[in-house]
């Protein structure tokens, strides 16, 4: 298994993140368009996701949606440096998860 904390990389993840925080999918979705990787990248010192960060906010839901969309089912397994999974994230804070499988 690959230490996912190598993996991170705020600096270069930080368009990600403040799309993430603020809920702006345009941002988010021109940032991923040149860096498709990053929709599984740990984008915080926390090992967390953009959806990840997305799902803290039931205010964020068709940002949450859309990055689903963009989405592996084996990236909603990726877990965060606790251990929690985007599916753990989002179901603890009860966001609705567009239904992908």
């Amino acid at each position: 298994m690959v230490n996912r904390l190598e993996e991170t990389n705020t600096r270069l993840h930080l368009p990600l993140y403040k799309a993430s925080i603020t809920g702006d999918w345009e941002k988010a979705k021109k940032f991923l368009q040149e860096n498709p990787d990053a929709i599984r990248a740990s984008i915080t010192v926390t090992l967390e996701t953009a959806h990840m960060v997305a799902a803290r906010s039931s205010k964020r839901i068709h940002f949450v949606k859309e990055l689903v969309e963009l989405m592996e089912p084996e990236d909603l397994a990726l877990g965060d440096g606790s251990g929690f999974t985007a599916l753990h994230v989002t179901a603890l804070i009860d966001n609705i998860m567009v239904e992908k499988f």
